[in-house]
């Protein structure tokens, strides 16, 4: 018994499929299906029994058979023995020049709608990609103004919360650290925080580096005096931590603008001295 059938596309602008009502157009279908079932060339079963099988009474399905056939789906090849019309020649397999033919079309087919569905994807894909840089320049635009806003917030607390007051520097500072300190506050006139907290560490974990660095007050000096020279922004030491390394290879730098200043001598840390400035306490 086969498990399937075919059921033509052109069902769809057949005029008399078309025209019939819905409870005759699902007959139609189900007596396909039945002929299907059957597997003998479109012959259907007795009347009774197809009845029984399609739920219906058995009245109902002759008065459905004979407007079927009235419109060419079905006939009644004997008193009693009804066959789908034409079911056995349109349910037989393709030939082998209408397989070849078919497989033609549909390739046509979807070439065709395949390249205009490529244009329609590139075209969105090229706008959605400028939407994208768009929206990504502008937030990479945003971030940018918030973090002046932080820089400009930290340099202005920074300014205006430890003074010159050398006692409380002390007491979050190590005396090695202070020559430092000194240094980029006079350039640069940021003085360091020393009520706590975050800034206050912050600037500890960047004078440890520049001690790390082994830079000198003089460096330090130097360092910030060029920065603000070419209009760079400083927010803190951390800030001047590359600007460091950048002003050692020009002096380094054989054709360097300042390859007659003397080297400023490097600051010579003992491992004493920088455990106390990491720890807080002497070894």
């Amino acid at each position: 018994m086969k498990q399937w059938i075919k059921l033509y596309i052109e069902i769809l602008d057949d005029p008399k499929m078309g025209r019939m009502s819905d409870r005759l157009f699902r007959r139609a279908i189900e007596l396909f299906l039945m002929a299907g079932r059957s597997g003998n060339d479109g012959v259907l079963p007795p009347v009774d029994d197809l009845a029984w099988i399609l739920r219906i009474e058995e009245t109902t399905l002759v008065e459905d058979l004979h407007s079927l056939a009235a419109v060419g789906i079905v006939h009644e090849q004997e008193p009693g023995i009804w066959v789908v019309t034409n079911f056995a020649e349109r349910q037989d397999a393709d030939t082998s020049a209408e397989r070849i033919a078919n497989y033609r079309k549909q390739k046509r087919v979807t070439k065709r709608y395949s390249t205009r569905n490529d244009d329609v994807t590139k075209r969105y894909n090229n706008s959605n990609e400028h939407e994208t840089k768009r929206y990504g320049d502008k937030e990479e635009e945003v971030e940018e103004d918030k973090e002046e806003e932080v820089e400009e917030e930290v340099d202005a607390d920074a300014k205006n919360s430890g003074g010159n007051n050398s006692d409380d520097i002390t007491a979050y500072f190590s005396p090695e650290m202070q020559p430092l300190i000194e240094a980029f506050t006079a350039t640069t006139g940021i003085y360091a925080p020393v009520g706590g907290g975050g800034r206050t560490k912050r600037w500890h974990d960047a004078m440890i580096e520049l001690m790390r660095m082994r830079a000198s007050p003089e460096e330090i000096t130097a360092t910030c005096t060029e920065m603000l020279g070419q209009g760079l922004k400083i927010a803190g030491p951390w800030s001047i931590v590359n600007g460091l390394n950048v002003y050692r290879s020009r002096q380094r730098a054989p054709n360097g603008k300042n390859k007659n200043t003397p080297k400023p001598a490097e600051k010579q840390y003992t491992p004493e001295q920088i455990y106390e400035a990491l720890y807080g306490e002497k070894p």
